[in-house]
């Protein structure tokens, strides 16, 4: 038996093919082939935006994280994961019974918008992905002094927004000669925010999170080591309070070799000679391919555009995408 896999709907404020490319593709070859043994799974909460940990509806499925611990993740409202989700179906019990079996399947397929500039830039409708980037997450807190903005002369300040602003830059500087280094690793420094956040008081804290990602483990475990070290430099420099919790580890995630030639030699039978591609984002299939043969498909995406209302991909690529998967299955 095969399955299709297709990811959950995209990022707050995103576009209209993050997630939905995938249904829409998993619907056509149902369409063209209804005697397929095909399953369309669509995956909840990828992002991770609403309760603040990605890829739940797969980590669930794949028996990765429990029902408890589902049921203490909270989106801003206060609600758990199976509380939101009730409405729409959500059972604990339900969630224990349908844990995934592997040995039923065959393996998977998602197709996704590519998110990046690769194959756009090349002029390319659609590559086969070779590996998901691991990824780090860190929550950073730096803890300074708040006082007054008019009365405390500048040699005497612990600002702890100056330090995080020294130290989004040396992360950004991190990311870059990791990248020289190894191609497609990345440091972002995603979201900011600061307390008393008042014009005329010096910022007693400020907290930001950062995004590391790499192809491989050894470059993330020394990615870590040198975060740690120029950010705790930055706070012994500035005097200031420093903590940083990790919030997330996932492993890089190569794709099955062999499904992979199978999508390039359907793509040849069409007359196109697919390109490899790395993804940076994180997909369900990176959850999955320790369980079953995963493949992944990308889309190109217009100027490397995602998670933005301005995301776009054009209607012939992505029904290149769909006659690939269906070239697969019936070969």
């Amino acid at each position: 038996m095969a399955v299709w896999v297709a990811p959950g709907l995209g990022a707050v404020g995103g576009g209209k093919f993050d997630g939905v490319m995938g249904v829409v593709i998993a619907l056509e070859v149902f369409r063209c082939a209804p005697e397929a043994p095909l399953e369309l799974v669509i995956f909840a909460e990828e992002e991770g935006t609403t309760f603040g940990l990605g890829m739940l509806g797969s980590r669930s499925w794949a028996g990765e994280i429990s029902v408890a611990e589902l049921d203490k993740l909270k989106n801003r409202h206060g609600e758990s994961y199976l509380e939101a989700g009730r409405p729409h179906g959500v059972s604990a019990d339900c969630m224990r019974d349908d844990l995934l079996d592997p040995s039923a399947y065959r393996g998977m397929i998602e197709v996704h918008a590519e998110q990046g500039l690769g194959l756009w830039s090349d002029g390319l409708p659609v590559g086969v992905v070779t590996r998901i980037n691991g990824r780090r997450e860190f929550a950073l807190r730096f803890g300074g002094q708040g006082n007054h903005a008019g009365s405390t002369r500048m040699g005497q300040r612990r600002d702890a927004l100056a330090g995080s602003a020294e130290a989004v830059l040396a992360v950004e500087a991190l990311g870059r000669r990791l990248d020289a280094e190894r191609e497609h690793s990345v440091m972002t420094v995603g979201c900011i925010g600061v307390r008393p956040n008042a014009v005329n008081v010096i910022p007693g804290v400020a907290e930001l999170r950062v995004d590391f990602r790499a192809q491989d483990e050894r470059v993330l475990a020394d990615g870590e080591e040198r975060l740690r070290a120029e950010l705790s430099e930055i706070a012994r420099k500035r005097t200031l309070e420093l903590s940083i919790t990790k919030n997330e580890q996932v492993p890089p995630s190569p794709l099955d070799a062999d499904l992979r030639m199978r999508l390039v030699e359907a793509a040849a039978a069409l007359g196109y000679t697919m390109p490899e591609r790395p993804s940076g984002a994180l997909h369900d299939a990176a959850r999955l391919a320790g369980h079953m043969p995963a493949g992944m498909l990308f889309v190109a995406s217009r100027d490397g555009i995602s998670h933005d209302p301005r995301e776009f991909s054009r209607s012939e690529d992505i029904a290149l995408a769909a006659e690939i998967v269906l070239e697969t299955i019936r070969r």
